[in-house]
C-alpha cells in the first residue's frame, strides 16, 4: 500500500508539474502557443480567478457519484450504507473498497491523486499570487479561498491514510516530486498545518457572497471545517470557540446567520396521481434543486442540470444512474410517473452503490424525518425486491441520465448544532461565555 500510495502521489505532482511547465534556458525562448506556462500565466487578476476556479473544480469529481467520490471512502465504508453486486461484476471495485481493501485497480489512486493534483494547484497559486499585480483585497480573499481548499484536501487526506506527504510549495521538478513522494508527514504535523490554512481562510474571508459566487469559501465554511478537525482530534473547547464567540458574528452559530429548516415541504421524488406519497417535512424541505442555499446551508458543492455533459453534473441520485439508489426499477410503493420511467441501461445493471443497511435502518427512532426519505421496495426485470431501501434526498427529476443538478451539502447549521452538542456533553467542557445553550438542553 505504500509503495502504491508512493507512485500514485508521484504521477499525480507530475500531472500538474507538466501543465504548469515553464521555458527555461536550455530550451528554445519561442513561447508556446497552444499552452498556458507558469513564466508567463500568473500576473493578472483574471489569470488568478481562473487559476482560484481550478482549485475548486476537483470538488465536482469528489462530490459527485462518478470519477473518485468520496462517499465510496466514506458513507460506504461506514455501518450506514452498503454496496449491492451488478450481475456482470464490471463494478466491483466498491466491493474491496467496502471491504478495507486498498488497491491501484479500484477508486483509490483516483481519490488519491485528486487530493494531490488539487494540493498540487493551491500551492501554485500561493507561491505565485503575492507577485501578481492585483489589489491586496483580491489578494487576501483568493489566499483566503486557496488555504481553505488546501486544508479540506488534506483533511480528507490525512483522515483516510494517517501519515501523508505534505507539500506545502509548488513543485517544479522531477526530482522535487520523488523527493516528496518518499517523506511522509507525522498525523499531527499534518493536522497543525489543517488548522494553520484554515485559519488563515477563516480571516480572511467575507461572510456571505453575492448569488453569482455562491459555493465560495465563507469566513463561516472555514470556521465550520475548523471545528470538524478540532472536534475530530478531540478539542472540544476549540471546536466550541468557532461556533460561539464573544463578537457574535466570528462564531456559526452565534453570528445568526443561519437557522434550521422548519418548514414542511414534499420530498421531490416522483409520484403519479392518486399513489402513496412520502410525507411532507421540514427535512424533506432541505432537498431538491429549487431548495439549495437555504437558511440552514453553510457551504455546499454547486453541480448544474443540463442536457450534455459539462463535468458540473452529479449524479448521486436519479432515474437513470443511482449511485445512491436502485438502477432501472420502477418503485413498488412509489412508482414513477408515465415518462419519467427509470430506462434500463447495459451498465446501470447493479442494484445500487449506496444501499441503506439493515442497523441503520433499525437505529431511527418513531417520527424521525430522515427515516421518512427512504424508499425500500422495487420491482426491475419482472421481479420484486425487498430489503434494498435508499435515500431519495439526492433524486433529481431530470430526464437526461447522469446530467443532474442536485448541490451537495458540505456543511449545514444542524451540523453546527451537533458539534456543539456532543462538546458539550463531555466532562469538564463549558460553554463559552455568552453562548446561548438553551438550544441544546
Amino acid at each position: 500500500m505504500k509503495t502504491m500510495k508512493k507512485t500514485i502521489f508521484y504521477n499525480a505532482l507530475l500531472a500538474c508539474l507538466f501543465m504548469a511547465s515553464s521555458c527555461g534556458d536550455d530550451f528554445l525562448s519561442v513561447i508556446p502557443e497552444d499552452q498556458l506556462i507558469t513564466d508567463t500565466y500568473y500576473k493578472t487578476r483574471a489569470q488568478f480567478v481562473l487559476a482560484v476556479n481550478g482549485a475548486y473544480n476537483p470538488l465536482l469529481n469528489l462530490y459527485s457519484g462518478s470519477g473518485s467520490p468520496m462517499y465510496l471512502f466514506n458513507e460506504l465504508r461506514s455501518d450506514n450504507t452498503t454496496y449491492q453486486f451488478n450481475t456482470d461484476q464490471s463494478q466491483n471495485s466498491r466491493k474491496f473498497i467496502d471491504m478495507f481493501i486498498e488497491e491501484p485497480t479500484n477508486a483509490t489512486d483516483g481519490f488519491y491523486t485528486t487530493l494531490y493534483q488539487s494540493i498540487a494547484r493551491c500551492n501554485v497559486i500561493l507561491d505565485r499570487i503575492d507577485a501578481s499585480d492585483m489589489l491586496a483585497a483580491d489578494k487576501t480573499q483568493m489566499k483566503g479561498e486557496v488555504s481553505f481548499l488546501r486544508a479540506f484536501y488534506y483533511y480528507q487526506a490525512v483522515k483516510q491514510w494517517g501519515p501523508v506527504p505534505l507539500v506545502l510549495t509548488e513543485i517544479k521538478s522531477k526530482a522535487e516530486a520523488l523527493a516528496a513522494a518518499e517523506k511522509l508527514a507525522s498525523v499531527a504535523t499534518v493536522y497543525a498545518q489543517i488548522i494553520a490554512d484554515a485559519t488563515t481562510a477563516a480571516s480572511s474571508l467575507p461572510p456571505t457572497y453575492a448569488a453569482a459566487d455562491r459555493g465560495r469559501i465563507t469566513k463561516y465554511a472555514a470556521k465550520m471545517l475548523l471545528a470538524d478537525v478540532y472536534l475530530t482530534q478531540g478539542n472540544h473547547s476549540a471546536a466550541l470557540g468557532q461556533l460561539f464567540n464573544a463578537t457574535p458574528a466570528e462564531g456559526v452559530i452565534s453570528s445568526g446567520v443561519f437557522n434550521l429548516v422548519t418548514t414542511p415541504a414534499a420530498p421531490t421524488f416522483p409520484f403519479p396521481a392518486g399513489s402513496p406519497k412520502l410525507a411532507s417535512t421540514a427535512y424533506a424541505g432541505l432537498w431538491g434543486t429549487t431548495r439549495e442555499h437555504n437558511i440552514e446551508s453553510i457551504w455546499e458543492i454547486q453541480f448544474f442540470q443540463t442536457d450534455v455533459f459539462t463535468g458540473n453534473n452529479n449524479n448521486l441520485n436519479s432515474t437513470l444512474h443511482d449511485s445512491f439508489g436502485i438502477n432501472a426499477y420502477t418503485s413498488t410503493t412509489n412508482p414513477h410517473p408515465a415518462g419519467n420511467t427509470a430506462i434500463p441501461q447495459p451498465q446501470n445493471n447493479q442494484l445500487g452503490w449506496g444501499i441503506v443497511t439493515p442497523d441503520m435502518m433499525s437505529s431511527f427512532e418513531p417520527g424521525d424525518q430522515r427515516r421518512n426519505m427512504i424508499v425500500e421496495s422495487y420491482t426491475t426485470g419482472g421481479s420484486t425486491i425487498t430489503n434494498t431501501p435508499y435515500t431519495t434526498k439526492f433524486y433529481s427529476a431530470h430526464t437526461v441520465g447522469l446530467r443532474y443538478g442536485n448541490n451537495f451539502p458540505v456543511y449545514r447549521y444542524a451540523e453546527a448544532l451537533l458539534i456543539a452538542a456532543e462538546c458539550l456533553a463531555q466532562p469538564g467542557v463549558t460553554a463559552p461565555v455568552g453562548a446561548n445553550t438553551a438550544l441544546f438542553y
